[in-house]
């Protein structure tokens, strides 16, 4: 636990490690006693490449996901040395319906895509550049090119309205306690389309023809073949960015990403690409 200790003792504030949840690539995560509320500590790592990450540090951002209930209680924040301490959020072992849960993933990701944005927070396209610089040397150069033609051919058809996006709405970054729901690891959020966030939870959750419509319904937004052809779309985008942000993070720190994981990414996206 030394580099914790290390980290905080520069911003003299006073916690209880319980234990270390996760060593991640962009930061280091911790249960903690903060004034005498259970914790989560973040210790964000420096950055050697500008990766553009956690545009949602801002107080303008996270003062308003606080305030909509879409993240647990900040109580610590210290941008310039990397630290965020928020209060736990216990999840709730009573599990809802299926429907119930996607209606109210579907409200949640509209009150989220409300997020009202500041003139200096990034974009998608901001990220996906930021990971071009990265890549420019590497043997991979036709997965970028596919992936940059694929956002063009997107963007072609959207109306070019930007939310704030989360960008990696999987599980693990979903907390659920009955009917409330918080969203963790804002850390790879920009503007972008809603779709993006949309298709995530199709994604990873499994959704089917029939679920989507409870979705989309909820979210507020009525399902036709244009919008259908946009979450495929948005999907396979998807695909190509964890792949592209799984070489940039094995550029960034070697050997971070494992190679199957990396090889089932690859497999996953022939086989999209063939559907």
């Amino acid at each position: 636990m030394n580099e914790i200790n290390e980290d905080l003792k520069k911003s003299k504030i006073n916690f209880e490690i319980i234990n270390k949840i996760r060593s991640g690539i962009t930061a280091n995560t911790y249960l903690a006693k903060y004034k005498k509320n259970k914790s989560i500590i973040k210790v964000f790592k420096k950055q050697k490449y500008k990766l553009i990450t956690n545009q949602f540090q801002s107080n303008f951002i996270k003062e308003q996901l606080v305030n909509k209930k879409l993240f647990p209680e900040v109580t610590y924040l210290n941008r310039k040395e990397g630290i965020l301490i928020y209060k736990y959020f216990e999840e709730n072992s009573i599990k809802l319906s299926r429907s119930k849960t996607i209606e109210l993933l579907g409200i949640s990701l509209t009150k989220l895509h409300s997020i009202k944005s500041n003139k200096n927070i990034k974009t998608f396209e901001h990220q996906i550049t930021a990971y071009n610089k990265i890549l420019k040397s590497n043997k991979n150069t036709k997965l970028i090119k596919k992936a940059n033609y694929l956002l063009k051919k997107i963007e072609s058809y959207e109306n070019g309205e930007k939310v704030f996006s989360h960008n990696d709405l999987n599980p693990t970054n979903i907390l659920f306690s009955r009917e409330d729901i918080r969203f963790i690891d804002f850390e790879y959020s920009s503007m972008n389309s809603r779709f993006c966030d949309i298709s995530r939870i199709v994604e990873s959750f499994n959704i089917n023809d029939e679920e989507i419509n409870v979705l989309l319904s909820s979210y507020g937004i009525k399902t036709n073949s244009s919008v259908l052809e946009i979450i495929k779309d948005w999907s396979l985008m998807n695909l190509y960015l964890d792949l592209i942000w799984a070489y940039v993070m094995n550029k960034v720190q070697k050997g971070s990403i494992k190679n199957n994981y990396i090889n089932g990414l690859e497999l996953k996206l022939d086989n999209k690409g063939n559907e």
